[in-house]
């Protein structure tokens, strides 16, 4: 017997077989409880199809969470990017029956919210020449509405959205950094910082990752002083966290004494150098010096001391004091 895309479900539901398959869609912590994970909606995808046939919205939510499960907890965007179409050619059949509940249509948006951050992520993280990143771009785009729309229905968004409103403007941030839409990447970078905020506190550690996004943005247009003030937030956090001989804490002062050195100021090339120096003591202490980070750092410091008009690069000092 044929299957018509618009029949009501072919067999009764098991109990709780819907909800089985979205108890599976919670964050997993480990590898091995991903791959089970990722089983279970492999599971779901089938048993969905076998319930509502192959053009009901709720088998394109299958099909939507298991595209997330491949991307955000396996890595595997080829994978991801195929289940996630499915999701959208589904979608595209089964959104023309009218959603016969008001949750229905919760979970019909929160559906298409997933199925374009799933796109978008993948278009951003995997493919980056620029007909992708405009794709990335205009598939996070929607998105964005579609949870819009989600939080005007009841002032709320669904507490089963996989989606948070903090991942998406940071893959939004992310995008427009890459398209170099800089005021737009300020823009979702700064309202992620609220939401961390929010929710974490002044000192979560993703804030360390956001204010360098926010300084990055702010250093192509120019804005040395805004991004050495965004710096600043994250190296202090990064002390906070980490020990002062940590790589954390090498990573962030070397970001400070770059921003300080481009500049181009006279008045900062004391700065510039204590956070060169204070990035190459912490490097060395961390992971020694014959590490590819150490050197990179060292290079850098000696690159910058010969465009100021030092006499001697790092490289013969730091020669000297390992004999």
């Amino acid at each position: 017997v044929q299957r018509s895309p618009h029949r009501l479900p072919l067999i009764a539901a098991p109990p709780h077989a819907h909800s089985l398959c979205r108890d599976h869609n919670h964050p997993v912590s480990n590898k091995r409880n991903s791959s089970t994970s990722n089983r279970e909606l492999i599971r779901c995808v089938a048993l969905t199809r076998i319930i509502y046939g192959d053009g009901h919205w709720q088998l394109a939510q299958a099909f939507a969470n298991l595209a997330h499960s491949y991307l955000i907890l396996q890595g595997l965007p080829a994978q991801a990017i195929e289940h996630a179409e499915s999701a959208k050619r589904t979608m595209l059949i089964g959104i023309r029956m009218p959603a016969a509940t008001p949750e229905d249509k919760r979970e019909i948006l929160g559906t298409l919210v997933t199925i374009y951050f799933t796109l978008g992520h993948i278009f951003l993280v995997v493919f980056l020449d620029c007909s992708t990143g405009k794709e990335s771009y205009l598939s996070l785009q929607k998105a964005e509405r579609l949870m819009e729309e989600l939080q005007e229905l009841d002032g709320r968004v669904s507490m089963g959205l996989k989606i948070s409103e903090k991942d998406l403007v940071i893959a939004l941030g992310r995008t427009c950094l890459q398209q170099n839409m800089l005021d737009f990447a300020t823009s979702y970078f700064e309202k992620a910082v609220d939401a961390v905020i929010s929710t974490e506190g002044d000192t979560a550690p993703e804030l360390i990752n956001l204010y360098q996004k926010i300084a990055q943005s702010e250093q192509l247009k120019k804005n040395h002083e805004r991004a050495i003030a965004y710096l600043l937030q994250a190296h202090s956090i990064c002390m906070a966290l980490h020990k002062k001989l940590s790589v954390e804490a090498a990573q962030t002062a070397l970001l400070l004494g770059k921003a300080y050195a481009a500049t181009g100021d006279q008045q900062h090339i004391g700065t510039a150098e204590m956070y060169f120096t204070e990035s190459l003591i912490a490097y060395q202490a961390a992971l020694g010096a014959k590490d590819s980070l150490t050197l990179t750092a060292i290079e850098e410091f000696s690159k910058w001391l010969v465009y100021v008009g030092k006499k001697q690069s790092y490289f013969p000092e730091h020669s000297r004091r390992k004999q």
